[in-house]
């Protein structure tokens, strides 16, 4: 179907910035949603979809930690408690990669279970 396509196009790596504007604006909010989760995606377009009015796109883009903190930070007060859930889970688990990856790689394990309250 055309919706499948245009998502296809949206989560694609090749995807232009322009493209995925174009895709972020759809009336299909699966279409949107896809959009999230691509790399290609600009700090601009991720704030546009923090604000978008399908909450089902807001988790979507709470669940990705290549979003940067502030969008994700921007997400902790959404009025869908799912959605800030999990932006906080997401946060959480961006600061446990940028904590793991800055420990030598023999501290690793425990550095997670301390990050992770095991």
């Amino acid at each position: 179907s055309d919706k499948n396509m245009l998502e296809r196009i949206a989560t694609h790596r090749r995807s232009s910035v322009e493209t995925l504007a174009r895709l972020a604006a759809h009336h299909c909010p699966d279409v949107r949603a896809a959009v999230c989760e691509n790399g290609n995606c600009t700090d601009e377009l991720f704030r546009q979809l923090v604000k978008d009015s399908n909450s089902d796109v807001r988790f979507r883009l709470a669940e990705n930690i290549t979003v940067g903190r502030d969008v994700l930070e921007s997400l902790l007060d959404d009025e869908n408690p799912f959605v800030a859930s999990r932006a906080a889970q997401s946060l959480k688990r961006l600061t446990a990669t940028v904590v793991y990856a800055n420990f030598p790689e023999a501290c690793q394990p425990a550095c997670l279970r301390l990050v992770n309250g095991d």
